[in-house]
């Protein structure tokens, strides 16, 4: 989750979060504006949407929320909270949601950078599954693709004590209709669970762009119907 966010802290963690309750209980007695807005993510698409505070108790906040958002929470046991009355974006932990009443409970308020917001292509998690092979001179393996942007993908694959630092070599993404080979160069792998993610920058030429567009395209299509049929 730490991708999305990091935390930081203007005053103390105590004072902040009680500066990020006045806003809210201002903007709950109508004496501020109402333009809060949940930010959250599902399956890496961006899903946002007005809320209203209904109730606030010590640091729980109760909300009606869209049941789109609804769903995204509680994929993601967190939300982004965004309104022009703070002076920096709000993160808060997610206690409850109930998608059919639209309703949702968050505490544990802080301020954040949101890291998210800076990526300068569009990614999403992919369904379905789809064999990567990434190799080079002195190495060739295997694994299944996570996601992907215009510029990099993750895969997922058992660890290799061999595969180490920053390497460079090609990747094939093997499509239902096509197979994408894009010089590579591996940044990091990161733990996730019983595999490694090995994430790669991308370096296509521009028929391979236009490739990778049509297919996050059809991804996010998909994405957007599940979330819907959820919500």
């Amino acid at each position: 989750m730490s991708d999305y966010y990091q935390l930081f802290t203007v005053d103390s963690i105590q004072r902040d979060e009680l500066e990020i309750l006045k806003v809210l209980e201002a903007i709950r007695d109508k004496s501020i504006s109402n333009d809060l807005k949940l930010l959250n993510y599902f399956k890496e698409i961006p899903v946002s949407f007005p809320a209203t505070i209904d109730h606030i108790s010590d640091d729980v906040v109760e909300l009606t929320v869209h049941p789109s958002q609804a769903v995204a929470m509680i994929g993601q046991k967190m939300t982004f909270l965004k309104s022009s009355h703070f002076p920096h974006d709000v993160m808060a932990k997610v206690q409850r949601v109930r998608v059919e009443k639209q309703h949702a409970v968050i505490s544990r308020m802080s301020y954040v950078h949101i890291r998210s917001e800076r990526r300068e292509n569009v990614r999403v998690k992919v369904l379905g599954e789809f064999d990567v092979l990434f190799r080079g001179k002195d190495f060739s393996f295997r694994g299944k693709l996570y996601d992907i942007s215009l510029t990099g993908l993750s895969f997922l694959a058992p660890e290799r004590s061999d595969i180490s630092g920053e390497i460079v070599g090609e990747v094939s993404v093997f499509l239902a209709e096509s197979v994408l080979d894009v010089p590579a160069r591996l940044l990091r792998v990161l733990d996730d669970g019983a595999s490694k993610r090995y994430i790669l920058n991308l370096e296509p030429t521009a028929r391979i762009e236009n490739s990778i567009s049509q297919f996050i395209f059809q991804q996010q299509t998909e994405i957007i119907k599940e979330l819907k049929g959820r919500s």
